[in-house]
């Protein structure tokens, strides 16, 4: 899954020596990472509780089996929409026009997998939540200032690049700001679900307004 879900924002390497022609860098096409972001639909963010084996399971851990497969699932969404990927889908897309796979059409794609509950009016399982909660800070993070590391090199590099100062930062605004109205009008399954809902809304509302 984690080579799937570097599909998108790829590219091509071919190494040239001098003289050759052809560029070295090439976009990967769109269709294929659109085809990757629907595969992972499929296989990860459905949640594959086939890979818990109960008798195994209860053989090795008294608690945190179901958290594992969650944290897995959330790694993988992670890596799908992460800055980097994000910045270079922006640089592409500016190049190569309508060639190119978009940061909204990427984040369409991910949206339409991991928030259909939010229309649906179905319960969200355990699995969906983290998921969806996963989803929400990603655009929130991206979003926000980063904090000062302090000089820290190392915490600097594992936070990655920052799209604060790029449009990253506005599409993640305005992706909130439409999630917010969704889930405004939308009605849980069951408490949990309805809790989750309102744990949401709660926290973009804090994100988008701190001082409200």
């Amino acid at each position: 899954m984690g080579h799937v879900a570097n599909i998108p924002g790829g590219v091509d390497i071919e190494l040239k020596v001098f003289g050759s022609p052809g560029p070295v860098y090439s976009p990967l096409p769109k269709a294929r990472q659109q085809q990757a972001v629907a595969f992972l639909g499929e296989n990860a963010f459905v949640t594959p509780t086939w890979l818990i084996d109960e008798q195994i399971a209860r053989l090795l851990s008294p608690s945190d089996v179901a958290q594992r497969l969650s944290n897995q699932q959330t790694r993988v969404l992670r890596t799908m929409i992460s800055s980097d990927k994000l910045l270079r889908l922006l640089d592409q897309q500016t190049r190569f026009g309508a060639e190119a796979y978009t940061v909204e059409q990427l984040l369409d794609d991910v949206e339409k997998l991991v928030l259909t509950e939010i229309t649906s009016k179905k319960p969200v399982d355990f699995y969906r939540r983290s998921l969806q909660r996963a989803y929400v800070q990603s655009l929130i993070d991206k979003s926000a200032k980063p904090s000062d590391s302090g000089g820290d090199v190392f915490a600097a590099f594992m936070r990655g690049p920052s799209t604060y100062n790029t449009d990253i930062r506005a599409i993640s605004r305005a992706r909130l700001k439409a999630i917010q109205k969704k889930l405004q009008g939308a009605k849980g399954g069951d408490a949990s679900t309805v809790a989750h809902f309102e744990d949401l809304d709660f926290q973009i509302r804090q994100a988008l307004d701190p001082k409200g």
